[in-house]
């Protein structure tokens, strides 16, 4: 069984260029796979294995542990259940499959 875990960044600025929200689903080695990202034009974009829609990917790097500090003041990182990831994800993805 791979684990996973599911995370969403809110992001603190006002800048249009930044997305609002960001909800990820990571593997046991860090590695994304699945996202979603949110603008603050109400604007969805997404990808995962063999899906893209919008101008959202998955970083092809692990990312560090959560309990890696982060220098970016302006976003906040939280772990999220299976549950609201997949919530968000049906909800959003699917009006564009």
């Amino acid at each position: 069984m791979i684990y996973t875990y599911h995370t969403l960044q809110d992001w603190n600025g006002n800048n249009a260029f930044w997305p609002s929200r960001v909800y990820t689903e990571r593997n046991d080695e860090g590695f994304e796979t699945r996202k979603l990202v949110v603008h603050p034009q109400g604007v969805v974009s997404f990808a995962a294995a063999g899906l893209q829609q919008g101008d959202c990917f998955l970083q092809p790097k692990a990312y560090p542990s959560l309990n890696t500090p982060t220098q970016q003041e302006e976003t906040i990182v939280t772990l999220i259940s299976q549950t609201e990831f997949e919530d968000t994800w049906q909800k959003l993805v699917h009006q564009f499959t």
